[in-house]
């Protein structure tokens, strides 16, 4: 067997032949109801990130997780009590040996992940570092110029060098030798370094922060400090943040006077954005937020009565995408910063429209709450009405919104809403409302049928006898003049304003789908988001794409279209995903193409699943935000702050193989024996953000006649393979 993924240009070719989910965010949202005896401990909450926490339950050994790394290929590295433990985003892999040198059998205390792809790791007790590269071990000791004792610091830096720290000093690898480096430091436990960019080296230890110029050959103490200093970094202003175990957190080199929190401090992070993160030792991990000038402004926090694995907080680090990886003393932790917005206090939402006028408006249980540009509250008392959750709602081309409920119709113009009297009694089971391109309006009633109001006269519109009687589920005018609509038993129907209804799509021909979405896009495209695939009618022409094609599991129950010609559907208890307009394309004109898109769920930042409630669940507001209904509430997209978003080049690597149960080496080349009986082979690709979202094929040339879809799995399994020569892809 030989595997072709020796670059990651051959591994993104290869993945551009599978269907697959290109990878985003996940976790999980928690929802909190706090008794009068906690309710303190719930202040000030970590807003803006989803939490995901793993322990022993998820496979990782029962061990403190004393340090985090990632390395280039994607891999994080945890430095653990058992060992070095290398994960995936789904495998929690104790690191084994593949060479005739072994590692010390000693905890890892320290990590650092280099550039050139080697991994550094220190170890506690009797101490020493290892280089760890392409699966060959150097470890480095006494005879190397490195004292016993617990490394307690590693750190490289981007001209190669690599500092180790313990109780008996600083110290730098040169060459192939350790050379002490720590002239001016006390014989203390170091903790931590920063080199900030005047190249001054400040050094935190156990006896207070020491400083060295680069000009200087000793290091001093800095400010004055006395006491053990835990972790030291500075922020974009050149300002110093330290932590201690007696306050979680303090400015250095600054007249600005700062609040007191108390609180055991362990470990220290400055991120992309600006945030200050501290680590306890039994208070959970702070996120100090900083304001404009970098002075305080306040404390988030998150601990283990919100699901956090632990509130003794050992190593914080930041990954590429954002995200804040949390080692604690009883598992890992990952925090991904929101990509939307989430709005949750408004109770059920049955209904969004958006009016010219750049208002967003939602249908609650008893009122309308209205969103004004570029506003993520409401921007007015809420307009109230009679009758339960809105049965229909439609915001015609004049900007009238329409309003339907068990009691009554709306007609709100200018903020004004008045009821309109259609018949008397009147139309009681509203269930879809639409307008022409002449101002007419379309409504649908469960029981009465459907009409067209126009100049103050309702007129029954006729539809084939078979869907007399059968629901109308969403309607929608377009410009060409006709109105689309359609029913609960799968048909799709269009009608122009003489009332002439035509069947566009049969009940026998939907394949069981039902259609609850229907828009025309900027181009003219109508567009159906049905239960098992989206159709596309366009010159004619119509083309349903499904599972065949890559299409996501989930119901589409919404469409709307940005401002660069993408679509994105709301897939019913998933999330949204976004597919650009030249994948549909592809997809048109080759029947085996597996579209790529990109799906965004809970774990983004999405308000709970998108949900449907007989109403138009998303928009597009003047503004170009969209809005999405879901189960808590509704959520904002920008999708202008995601376009930086590209693919991410993944590399496919072959993790192990074994042959009738015992392990063997996989090199490019195999020659397995005689009467080999099983074969199995474990794959991966690193993704520490989504893994549950990359999905795989494999292709054993020379026996299988096709792609294997292996979903989520990362294993390939043949049993009794004839002799002769196979290549894995």
């Amino acid at each position: 067997m030989t595997r072709k993924v020796n670059s990651r240009w051959q591994a993104a070719r290869m993945l551009r032949r599978r269907s697959f989910l290109l990878p985003l965010v996940a976790v999980a949202f928690l929802t909190l109801s706090a008794s009068p005896s906690n309710a303190a401990d719930l202040a000030n909450l970590l807003t803006g990130y989803s939490l995901t926490s793993w322990g022993q339950k998820d496979g990782l050994p029962p061990s403190v997780i004393w340090t985090v790394a990632r390395d280039v290929e994607g891999y994080l590295w945890l430095g653990t009590d058992a060992g070095p433990i290398r994960f995936d985003g789904v495998r929690f892999v104790p690191w084994r040996m593949r060479g005739s040198m072994p590692l010390p059998a000693s905890p890892v205390r320290a990590l650092w992940a280099a550039g050139d792809g080697s991994i550094w790791m220190g170890f506690g007790e009797s101490g020493g570092v290892s280089r760890l590269l392409n699966g060959g071990v150097r470890n480095y000791g006494r005879e190397d110029g490195l004292p016993e004792g617990a490394i307690t610091l590693l750190m490289g830096e981007p001209d190669g060098s690599v500092w180790a720290g313990n109780r008996q000093g600083l110290y730098r690898l040169t060459g192939d030798r350790w050379e002490f480096s720590g002239h001016g430091l006390p014989q203390a436990i170091i903790y931590s370094m920063f080199v900030d960019h005047r190249g001054r080296r400040f050094v935190g230890t156990a006896e207070g922060l020491f400083r060295r110029d680069a000009t200087q050959e000793k290091f001093e103490r800095f400010d004055g400090s006395a006491g053990p200093i835990r972790g030291v970094v500075g922020d974009d202003h050149g300002q110093l943040w330290v932590t201690d175990p007696v306050r979680g957190f303090r400015q250095l080199s600054s007249t600005k006077e700062m609040p007191a929190e108390r609180g055991n401090g362990l470990s220290l992070l400055h991120d992309s954005k600006g945030n200050l993160w501290v680590g306890t030792g039994g208070q959970g991990l702070w996120r100090v937020r900083l304001d404009a000038v970098w002075a305080f402004s306040g404390i988030e926090r998150t601990m283990s009565l919100v699901g956090f694995s632990n509130d003794g907080v050992t190593s914080i680090v930041e990954d590429d995408d954002g995200s804040i990886w949390i080692a604690t003393f009883d598992g890992l932790n990952r925090l991904v910063p929101h990509k939307m917005a989430p709005v949750t206090n408004l109770g059920v939402i049955g209904g969004i429209e958006a009016t010219r006028d750049g208002s967003v408006w939602l249908g609650a249980v008893d009122e309308l709450i209205q969103f004004g540009r570029t506003q993520v509250k409401p921007v007015r008392t809420p307009q109230a009405f009679h009758g339960t959750l809105p049965s229909a709602m439609h915001a015609d081309r004049a900007g009238t919104l329409w309003v339907a409920t068990n009691r009554e119709l709306l007609r709100i113009v200018n903020g004004q809403s008045s009821i309109l009297p259609l018949l008397k009694p009147p139309l009681p089971q509203i269930s879809a409302i639409t307008s022409d391109v002449q101002g007419g309006i379309w409504l649908a009633d469960r029981e009465r049928g459907l009409f067209r109001w126009s100049n103050g006269r309702l007129k029954a519109v006729a539809v084939p006898t078979a869907l007399a009687n059968v629901q109308v589920l969403y309607s929608r005018g377009v410009r060409s003049g006709d109105v689309w609509f359609s029913f609960a038993d799968g048909s799709v129907g269009a009608a122009n304003v003489n009332g002439d209804f035509g069947v566009r799509i049969d009940s026998n021909v939907s394949g069981g789908s039902v259609f609850r979405a229907i828009y025309e896009d900027a181009a003219g495209t109508i567009w159906l988001g049905g239960t098992n695939a989206i159709v596309s009618i366009a010159n004619g022409r119509t083309t349903t794409l499904g599972r065949t094609n890559g299409f996501p599991a989930g119901s589409v129950i919404s469409i709307v279209e940005d401002e660069r010609a993408g679509l994105w559907l709301g897939l019913e208890g998933m999330g949204i995903v976004r597919i650009g307009a030249d994948e549909f394309r592809k997809a048109q004109d080759s029947s085996s193409y597996q579209i790529r898109y990109r799906l965004y769920d809970k774990f983004d930042g999405f308000a709970g699943a998108p949900r449907w409630r007989g109403n138009s669940s998303s928009a597009r507001s003047e503004d170009g935000r969209l809005w999405f209904v879901s189960a808590r509430g509704v959520t904002i997209v920008e999708p202008h702050t995601l376009e930086h978003e590209q693919a991410v080049p993944m590399r496919i690597n072959i993790e192990g193989a074994a042959v009738d149960g015992q392990k063997i080496q996989t090199v490019p080349s195999v020659r397995l024996p005689a009467r080999t009986v099983g074969i199995e082979i474990d794959y991966t690709v690193p993704n520490l953000l989504s893994p549950l979202k990359t999905r795989f094929r494999y292709h054993l040339e020379g026996f299988d006649s096709d792609w294997i879809d292996a979903g989520t799995r990362r294993q390939a399994f043949y049993m009794n393979l004839p002799p002769r020569h196979y290549r894995f892809r």
